[in-house]
This record gives structure tokens, sequence and C-alpha cells, in this order.
């Protein structure tokens, strides 16, 4: 059953998410999401960031309650005096945090940040916010300041807020890094999707495809790996992938999945494995749209071997596990079991219950299945 945050009714929650996913296909849709998150929390000043640690520099951001002017000085000079950055970059992703859990109150009062910026016009400073992706140092964020009279009601709402629907905001950008970075509409959508290398389908609720661009209709045209059955629903050939497939579509069309995309593999043929993802693709994207029925769903297919060593770095790079960690947790995404990636290593099955016990810690991951689905996703990343 989907959480909702405090005050947000059923109708308001659709409506929010439906426009994080119509942006994830359009860019220019994000100020009407930060707008509508605005619009519930009632004078926050919020943003949707990019940080680039290894140049130091500020990217895009869609702010609400900031000045052209503060904006202005942000990227000039105060995103150097942001005094959260390190911690963003060290946090797990999705994990919202309140400025005072990595501040303490006395220190946060008197940084440039909050003098020079934040509090430039009015009274606002405390907050919250979470890096919802960790792309090699490439940062992701969604933050907001609340004024300090308005902190104690104002903060928990927005960590909620955050909670709920950054996961979403994540996958919405995963859709768009899928589309090649291009906006679609109603009139471009058939374009945009055959110019791209990866097959894509574009799917109903039930799983029925209403649009393959050449790449997915070149895969389907020997009519073994990937088919459609007798009531024209998509069908994989291989058993596990199937699977994935139905439990996926099944949570995405309830839009009640918390947690981003998680890729699954799909074996086209001995030795030929790619990764699929099945993102939403809302019924406003495309109403009226070119279809005979209003789309639910994008599945990408992609042509792309597990990097073992990218991931054993962005393992280390972002969640700071050991070598063993990583040796553990790439054992276990080959679904393998516990007493296997014992009777592999040679240590024992206390030893590694330990080791995962940390893994988990540090990831802010409780099973095995979203350690693979970690796995899949940092070796996915470009």
């Amino acid at each position: 059953m989907v959480q909702r945050a405090h005050g947000l009714s059923l109708e308001d929650y659709d409506r929010i998410i439906g426009l994080i996913y119509r942006a994830g296909a359009d860019s220019s849709g994000w100020n009407k999401v930060m707008q509508a998150l605005d619009d519930h929390l009632g004078g926050a000043h919020l943003a949707l960031y990019g940080y680039d640690l290894r140049s130091g520099k500020a990217l895009e951001d869609v702010t609400t309650g900031f000045s052209p002017e503060q904006m202005a000085s942000y990227h000039a000079y105060y995103h150097r005096k942001n005094p959260f950055i390190p911690c963003l970059a060290a946090a797990p992703t999705m994990q919202p945090f309140t400025t005072d859990s990595f501040l303490s109150r006395d220190a946060f009062l008197k940084t440039d940040f909050l003098n020079g910026f934040l509090s430039a016009h009015e009274p606002v400073g405390p907050g919250a916010g979470a890096t919802l992706l960790n792309d090699d140092g490439r940062l992701l964020v969604l933050c907001g300041h609340v004024r300090f009279r308005d902190e104690d009601a104002q903060i928990p709402r927005l960590v909620d807020l955050i909670r709920m629907l950054g996961p979403h905001v994540g996958r919405a950008f995963g859709i768009h890094r899928r589309l090649g970075g291009q906006d679609v509409s109603h009139h471009t959508c058939e374009d945009v999707l055959d110019r791209l290398g990866n097959s894509v389908f574009v799917l109903d609720r039930q799983g029925v495809p209403l649009f393959l661009n050449a790449s997915a209709r070149k895969r389907m045209s020997d009519g073994t790996a990937i088919t459609t059955d007798r009531d024209g629903l998509l069908r994989f050939r291989d058993t596990a992938a199937q699977g994935g497939f139905q439990a996926a579509l099944a949570c995405l069309t309830r839009m009640d999945a918390t947690d981003p995309s998680r890729p699954f593999r799909v074996e086209i043929a001995p030795g030929d494995v790619v990764v699929a993802t099945l993102d939403p693709f809302r019924d406003d994207l495309a109403t009226p749209g070119p279809w005979a029925r209003p789309p639910a769903a994008l599945l990408s297919l992609t042509d792309h071997q597990l990097d073992h060593g990218r991931v054993d770095l962005r393992l280390g790079a972002l969640y700071g596990l050991t070598q063993a960690e990583r040796r553990l947790v790439m054992t276990l995404a080959q679904d393998r079991s516990l007493s296997e990636a014992a009777q592999e290593s040679g240590l024992s099955i206390h030893t590694l219950r330990s080791q995962l016990k940390s893994v988990y810690a540090k990831t802010g991951l409780n099973r095995q299945a979203q350690l693979t689905g970690l796995v899949q996703r940092l070796s996915c990343l470009v």
C-alpha cells in the first residue's frame, strides 16, 4: 500500500507521481514537480540539483523560494561553501537526513552558506535532503530549507516527503538517461525511441507491447528469446527473466514501489545476456497519444555484460565496503547462497554473516535480492 506523507491526499500523490514521470521523459516538467512539492509544504525553499564532486562544480538545478539573485550567487560562489556536500557524497542514496544530523546548530549558524546564501533575504536555515543518485561523484540531490520558526512543524513533513517521493525522482532521471538524454512528446516519442541504440518496448498495464523501436523489432524478428503470447502479452523464453518482468510490471503499475528501478538479466542466447530495466511510462505522457491504449511502462534492453571491476570500485567509493565485503556482494549477486559463498571463499559462515551484516548497514539494504539489484545498477551506470 502506498505510504503517503503528512497531509498529502491520494489524489495529490497520484498527481505528483504523474508529474515526476512526465518530467523523466520531458525535462521541462521539473519546474511543475517542484512547484507541486512547494504547494504541498507551503513556504519551504526547495532545490533539486546536481553537483560534480570531481570538478567541484554545481550542475543544473530547479528551485522554489530562492530568488534569481540568490541562485546566481550560489553558482558563482556559495556552492563551494555548502557544508553538506561532503555529507551528501558519503551518505547512502535515498536516505533523508536533516541539517542537524550532520552539523551542530552552533557550527551551522557560523557558516557562510547560511549567512551569505540561505538567509540572504529571510531567516531560512534548517532543512533536510537526500542524495538520490551518486554516479561516480556526480550527485543528484533533493533538499529543502525552512524558516527557523517553522522547523518543528516543517522538517518532519519535508523528511517524509523526500523519503516517499525521492526514489521516484531518482527513477525518473534513470528514464531520461535511458532515453539518451532526449526529451519526448506525443509527436516525437516514436522518432526519439527509434534513434536509440538499446531495445525499447512501450507497454500497457497488462504488458501488451504498444510500440517497439527499431532495435526491439529486430530482437523480436526471430521469435525465440522474446515473443508475445496468444493474448498479445510480452513473454521471455528465459523463465527467470519472465518472473522478474511480471513481478516488476505488477509492482510498477500499482505505483507503490519506493525503490529505484531494479535491472534484471535476460538471456537472449547462450553467452548473450542483456540487462533489462522496466520504468513507469505514465498515462499522461501520451494521452491522447499515438497508440490505441495509454502506455504504462517502458522496457529497455541494453547489451551490457556485468563489469566486475567497475562495480567493485563503486561499491568501495560509494558505500565504503571493504575488499572482503565487496567480494561477498559480488558472489551473492550471482545467485549463490551464503553457504556456497563460504565454501568458495574458505571462510566460516559466521564470518560471512558478520560481513553481510556490515554490508547491509553500509548500503541501507536488507535482502540479497536488493544487493543483486544494486550490483546491476552500478554496472549499468555510465
